[in-house]
């Protein structure tokens, strides 16, 4: 993770010991990195509310143990009146990442914390060999993470099921606060299809293209793959990719992600899907 920030590394680190009480940590002392971090001084670049780069500069990464977790309502969500202790990660390693005072907006904060966590969960994936950013990747980034829950959704727009996709869409918060992981799966979805379509387009029939793809796809996704890959044509493919990436940008850069934004390109998508045939 430090190489990915573009740290410095440390040629000599140590251990330092934390004392102090508090409900969650019962030993009374915390294993921790004090003076020498095992990490420092690196960057991570975003993209500003201006849409021009923004680096953040990272103070430095340490490891150190967790502690437990206090907890103020039940498990569930139920009230209570007292608060209770969850030990099950306390002792468990774990990297604190410190920034510089670069980030001054609570938007710069909400994206930094979502672009880190995907550079994390990438690295975690593939920690000795980066890749270029392929469906692959993307895949990769993904797969641990929430995105990979919002796919149904995509899959309802491509392959046009219009009332099911309108159901789905209804059952978002108002907020609008998943609205960007949807369109990333849409991405994810538009990036495996493109390349299948092409070899399509020069005359292969579908069920081989799906065979023969270097991404596996698992049996309960080939019926949807082919019927999408039917719909579709290279070209239109390129400019779903083009709108859901406007839509993303537009997103990221507002202070409250709008939901009907998501759900009209959404319906839009499957509008076009439907009129194909």
């Amino acid at each position: 993770m430090g190489l990915a920030l573009g740290c410095k590394i440390a040629k000599h680190t140590k251990w330092d010991r934390k004392s102090y009480y508090y409900p969650d940590l019962p030993k009374n002392y915390q294993i921790s990195q004090y003076d020498l971090p095992l990490c420092y001084e690196g960057t991570f670049e975003i993209a500003g509310e201006d849409g021009q780069p923004k680096t953040v500069r990272i103070r430095r990464a340490h490891l150190e143990e967790d502690a437990g977790k206090l907890m103020h309502e039940a498990p569930g969500g139920y009230p209570i009146d007292y608060s209770i202790v969850d030990l099950n990660r306390a002792g468990t390693p774990l990297l604190e990442i410190v920034t510089e005072p670069d980030l001054s907006t609570p938007e710069q904060v909400r994206l930094f914390a979502q672009e880190l966590q995907k550079l994390a969960l990438y690295v975690g994936a593939s920690p000795e060999s980066p890749r270029d950013l392929d469906h692959e990747a993307i895949d990769a980034v993904g797969a641990e993470s929430a995105e990979g829950d919002f796919l149904r959704l995509a899959d309802l727009a491509l392959t046009g099921e219009i009332d099911e996709l309108a159901d789905e869409l209804a059952r978002l918060p108002s907020a609008g606060s998943e609205a960007i992981p949807v369109v990333r799966s849409l991405q994810r979805r538009l990036l495996m299809l493109a390349p299948l379509r092409a070899r399509v387009e020069r005359g292969e029939r579908p069920d081989a293209v799906m065979t023969s793809a270097g991404r596996p796809l698992f049996s309960k996704e080939q019926s949807k793959v082919r019927r999408m890959l039917t719909k579709w044509s290279a070209g239109d493919l390129a400019t779903a990719a083009d709108r859901a990436g406007k839509l993303e940008r537009s997103l990221m850069f507002t202070p409250a992600p709008d939901r009907e934004a998501l759900g009209e390109e959404l319906l839009a998508i499957a509008r076009k899907a439907r009129a194909s045939g």
